[in-house]
């Protein structure tokens, strides 16, 4: 005869009981409603906000991933004038590979994160909704920045809560997610939410770092180990995007002020030395593509700051390049930037109030002299970094963002010193403060996400119209376009960048590889009239604008498109036989 189960003993269900009503099952489920919560604001920020990339950076990591993903190799669709004359004056044999053009702009860690994610994930290309984001968009390059920054949240208040304060952590991994400026960068569909959570990561195995050489008890050799991890980070950082150099002063002032007294020389050249490890590899191969170890993109800071002559200097297949002229130009663009960024960037990072506490804090001594000392290291690279934004402008301005984590911090803890120390007593008035920061932060979010949505890239990207007028074209023949990243991405057509005048254009058919389409959209036909398209920069095009081609071009046929704010060129009448989609 079976014996009978004995029953649970009382002291049992007594601590499960517990655990559920006080213990650690309140603790999970307030955990998992803070998660419910951070998602549920995730989905409502990318409905209501996201309806397609529209910074042609971002194109150009989607088209460049996807060859990746197709070819193995870092090539790129999108064609510059500059990139043809680089090319050809630093090879050997002067050829700038028109068919297989090599990407010599951009750093490659993104890419090849985006170029894994499409394979893994095999997302459709296609589109035939007009306004409307295509699958790799929506289910590949959007929530993976949205992963990279929910890890950067984790990491910020892990990192908060050992070396600040436990308050510092949560009200500062909800300020982070509660900004306007995350989730904006976070859409975009940019490196930026990837580097930040790099720099982070480099900061906090940075932190440990230097806890493990003041304790005693920690083995130097995981001290060390600890340092040559935070190195890998930034040195990562470094190949997601070239301007993340400008960190490198400003850890090492960090790394140098806390180890001065632990081997210093050893220190900075194991930091040092791991960074420039991770970096050999691409500027290695540069070197053997183009003879250079960073491409040329040092060379993009000469595009003009001019909002209706963009990406001018990329448009140039022959520019002035003498000192004399290089040098008048930057400084005027250095001059114009610092002063733009200083009066509203600088001080408007995610918050002009948590900004402005920050500063603050450099007037302040903190306990914890690795706290203190990092500060400084910040301040540095914040200043190399403003100084670089001032010459390349563009997204470069937007790498501000990488500072909003750490801003935060050192933010909330002048705030708690400022509360402590007026000594309020009655509770009330404390959270009264708490939730005036809060809803002041997360302000510029809550009018974001007020009626009305957010409209469609368009004018000048439709994802279905582009992808449609691209393949008008053969897949070995090449279109020259003003939104060559969206021809590329959407259309997967080699494209050349419209050049700053019509005689480069012949040159380019002439020369180097023969033109069968010329794609005009709002981007240039939407400037101003007079000074720009009649006689500024673009008035050897104006003609075309107006419909009197001449006879020597090679592109007769033309036809106007979606409401007439589009014109496309052609060496036939290939629009004919196909149907526009709807």
């Amino acid at each position: 005869m079976a014996t009978p189960p004995k029953p649970p003993a009382p002291s049992t269900i007594q601590d499960l009981i517990y655990n559920v009503d006080v213990g650690l099952g309140v603790k999970l489920t307030k955990i998992g409603l803070y998660i419910i919560l951070v998602l549920s604001l995730m989905a409502v920020y990318t409905a209501t906000q996201f309806n397609g990339l529209r910074d042609p950076e971002a194109m150009d990591y989607a088209q460049i991933g996807r060859n990746l993903m197709e070819t193995g190799q870092f090539t790129t669709q999108v064609i510059r004038p500059a990139t043809i004359r680089f090319l050809s004056e630093s090879r050997a044999d002067q050829d700038p590979m028109m068919a297989t053009h090599p990407d010599v702009i951009y750093p490659p860690l993104y890419t090849m994160i985006l170029g894994g994610t499409f394979r893994f994930l095999g997302a459709s290309y296609s589109s035939t909704q007009m306004y409307k984001a295509i699958p790799p968009e929506q289910w590949v390059m959007i929530p993976l920045n949205h992963l990279f920054t929910i890890l950067t949240g984790l990491i910020l208040f892990l990192l908060a809560r050992r070396y600040f304060d436990p308050r510092i952590a949560i009200i500062g991994v909800s300020l982070f997610f509660l900004s306007d400026l995350v989730w904006q960068t976070s859409i975009t569909g940019l490196n930026l939410s990837l580097l930040t959570l790099l720099v982070l990561s480099s900061i906090w195995f940075g932190l440990m770092a230097s806890e493990g050489f003041d304790d005693p008890q920690t083995k130097p050799s995981r001290a060390y180990l600890l340092l040559g991890i935070s190195a890998l980070f930034l040195g990562l950082a470094c190949i997601t995007r070239y301007a993340a150099w400008a960190l490198v002063p400003g850890f090492l002032l960090w790394i140098g002020l806390e180890h001065r007294n632990h081997r210093p020389a050893a220190t900075l050249s194991l930091f040092a030395g791991v960074v420039i490890l991770i970096a050999l590899p691409w500027a290695v191969r540069n070197v053997l593509v183009c003879g250079h170890l960073f491409g040329m993109a040092p060379q993009l800071a000469l595009n003009s700051a001019d909002p209706s002559f963009t990406h001018s200097f990329e448009r140039t297949l022959s520019p002035d390049l003498t000192p004399t002229v290089v040098i008048r130009n930057l400084r005027t663009k250095w001059v114009e930037g610092m002063a733009t960024l200083y009066q509203s960037n600088l001080f408007l990072i995610g918050n002009g109030v948590i900004s402005c506490l920050f500063f603050t804090t450099y007037f302040f001594r903190f306990v914890r002299k690795f706290i203190g000392n990092l500060r400084w290291g910040i301040l540095l690279s914040l200043f190399l970094l403003l100084n670089v934004a001032a010459i390349y402008r563009g997204t470069t301005e937007m790498m501000f963002v990488i500072f909003w984590p750490l801003i935060l911090l050192y933010g909330l803890s002048f705030y708690f010193i400022f509360i402590d120390r007026l000594q309020i007593t009655i509770p009330i008035y404390r959270w009264a403060m708490h939730a005036v920061l809060i809803i002041t932060t997360a302000l510029p979010l809550l009018f974001t996400l007020m009626p009305p949505r957010a409209d469609s890239p368009y004018p000048p990207y439709n994802p279905a119209l582009i992808a449609h007028m691209s393949q008008l074209l053969d897949e070995d023949e090449v279109l020259c376009t003003d939104i060559p990243w969206a021809t590329a991405w959407y259309g997967d057509r080699r494209s050349v960048l419209l050049p700053a005048n019509i005689k480069d254009f012949f040159d380019i058919n002439d020369f180097r590889h023969r033109i069968s389409g010329l794609y005009f959209t709002t981007e240039t036909r939407d400037l101003p009239y007079v000074r720009t398209l009649m006689s500024g920069p673009y008035m050897t095009w104006f003609p075309l604008f107006g419909g009197r081609i001449p006879m020597d071009f090679p592109l007769q046929d033309a036809t106007l498109l979606h409401q007439q704010d589009q014109l496309f060129l052609t060496d036939r009448p290939r629009w004919r036989d196909t149907r526009t989609p709807r």
